[in-house]
């Protein structure tokens, strides 16, 4: 977790074009790239400019940090992430390290507990990348299991999950897959079964899989066999009936963003956003699934951010809020109508895109709420 050495102070930085996936964040610096092909590294607690890399083809992804090495995949590259290459830079300097052009572009990377980068190339393939070299640790394409499985058709969500020398592949198809992290060796296929395709990447914590499903639940597997451990859906009919959304279908429960975990391990809980604008937490002691919040009280789905013991949570159209992981209680609310990227967080700030402009606010108490606009309202009205 990002540790600030000096007191956080609420900054924006311009930047030199329109940030480019979400920011992230790496010892005491944030790293965002930018449209015009620039990376750039940044003070987390003043915002202060500490190098800039211009690339030779604009990112195609949000920076990794792994190490002390900051990867991005750049160049043009297909709907599959097939064709961009990637760039490897020191995360303390911004000095090229090593490039691949062919090695395959991704949206989103994990870093296993060796420090390697997982990724998931094309459809099929999971590929663990070793940071300071660019070697590929090993490669594992899983086209022939699902064919023996009859699925031929089928894509591995990302970023891969890792915890404990298991890596863990949720594919679209609802199907889950462990492997062996020193050499990519399929261990399970576990098929848990869901209405719709799934949507987002697994997330393992304390040796169990959390998943996110299509038809609106959370399924809970043993990171060590597969074996089920728990599943929970809220009954999205009935709550879309008492709000008058008497078809289901035209307010989607799919789950969309997260999960992430959040809280003590004592007292973690696993958070993820649905498609019909609810927030939802799942309580990894009590194994129970709560309907957090619908802010905007619409349609499209909240991502959370794991924040220290707080999950920052946004919404399309820039509605955002905090809470506390533990109680679930809602600590604030605002909104942010440029928003235009995710953001990082920790338990002191998180930091977003705002078109060309980066942000970056204070997790306790969130954006302050700027009154400039209310006083010549209210002189208007005693004018008349």
């Amino acid at each position: 977790m990002t540790e600030l050495s000096a007191g956080f102070v609420p900054w924006s930085r311009r930047l030199d074009g329109e940030v480019v996936g979400r920011p992230v964040m790496g010892g005491d610096l944030v790293y965002a790239a930018t449209g015009a092909g620039t990376v750039h590294a940044l003070r987390a607690a003043s915002g202060e400019t500490v190098w800039t890399r211009h690339l030779d083809e604009p990112p195609a992804s949000a920076p990794v940090v792994a190490h002390d090495t900051v990867l991005v995949t750049a160049g043009e590259r297909d709907r599959h992430g097939n064709g961009a290459g990637v760039v490897a830079l020191d995360a303390a300097t911004g000095d090229p390290r090593w490039d691949d052009p062919h090695g395959g572009g991704w949206c989103d990377a994990a870093v296993d507990d060796d420090g390697r980068v997982l990724v998931a190339t094309g459809h099929t393939t999971v590929r663990a990348v070793d940071p300071d070299t660019g070697a590929t640790a090993w490669r594992t394409d899983l086209a022939a299991h699902e064919l023996a499985s009859d699925r031929s058709s089928f894509f591995v969500l990302d970023p891969v999950a890792a915890e404990g020398g298991r890596v863990v592949v949720h594919l679209d198809t609802s199907v889950c897959y462990g492997l062996d992290g020193g050499d990519g060796t399929v261990l399970w296929r576990t098929a848990y079964g869901s209405y719709y395709d799934a949507w987002t990447p697994a997330v393992v914590h304390d040796g169990v899989v959390y998943v996110g499903t299509g038809d609106g639940g959370l399924v809970a597997l043993d990171a060590a066999t597969g074996a089920r451990r728990a599943a929970r859906r809220p009954q999205w009919e009935e709550l879309h009936a008492g709000v008058g959304w008497p078809d289901p279908r035209e307010r989607s429960p799919v789950i969309d963003h997260g999960p992430v975990v959040a809280g003590t391990s004592a007292g973690a809980s696993v958070w993820m956003g649905a498609r019909n604008g609810f927030l939802c937490a799942y309580d990894t002691g009590g194994r129970t699934l709560h309907l957090l919040d619908n802010l905007p009280a619409r349609w499209g789905a909240p991502a959370p951010v794991a924040a220290g013991d707080r999950v920052v949570a946004v919404w399309p159209g820039g509605h955002m809020a905090a809470y506390d992981a533990t109680d679930r209680e809602r600590l604030w609310t605002a909104r942010d109508r440029k928003l235009s990227t995710l953001p990082a967080a920790t338990a002191e700030m998180f930091c977003y895109g705002r078109g060309r402009t980066l942000v970056a606010h204070p997790t306790a108490t969130g954006p302050a709420t700027s009154r400039r606009l209310a006083l010549p309202r209210l002189l208007l009205r005693r004018r008349r």
